[in-house]
């Protein structure tokens, strides 16, 4: 289900659009709040929904999961990217494993950032034009990756 889970503001300045793709019905209001009023959230719970909603809605960015029932992070990403190759997707996951980064590197993701480095995604969204996460970035270990300049 796709939801718009940010109220109407009186502010007439566009504010910037995020696509948060995540089976966790309770992820999309944590990022609202951390991000503030700058940033227009809708929430998808898995990559089908978020195929449709980006196609409705063309945001700015789309922070995706990886594991989630029905169409994972990984489909969806190759389907948004194939019809939409300006997407901006990052990943942002629970999962650290090099097979993961490299995959979202070789799908055409900004970025990939563990969820327990949310600044990390932050920082990213503030990046104009987006980077792009070379195949080395999403090899490292250790903290999230830090995203190539184009």
């Amino acid at each position: 289900m796709v939801q718009n889970i940010c109220s109407m503001q009186n502010s007439t300045a566009p504010r910037k659009t995020l696509l948060v793709v995540d089976d966790n019905p309770d992820w999309a209001p944590l990022v609202q709040a951390l991000l503030g009023s700058e940033y227009h959230i809708i929430q998808c719970l898995n990559g089908a929904e978020a195929v449709a909603a980006y196609a409705q809605h063309r945001p700015d960015w789309v922070w995706m999961d990886i594991s989630m029932p029905g169409v994972n992070g990984f489909a969806a990403t190759r389907a948004l990217l194939a019809r939409w190759p300006e997407a901006r997707v990052v990943f942002v996951t629970q999962h650290d494993e090099k097979e993961f980064r490299h995959e979202a590197a070789s799908l055409g993701a900004v970025g990939y950032v563990l969820k327990d480095h949310l600044a990390d995604a932050v920082d990213l969204l503030s990046r104009e034009p987006a980077p792009t996460l070379s195949p080395t970035a999403a090899m490292q270990n250790g903290s999230p990756c830090r995203p190539a300049t184009r």
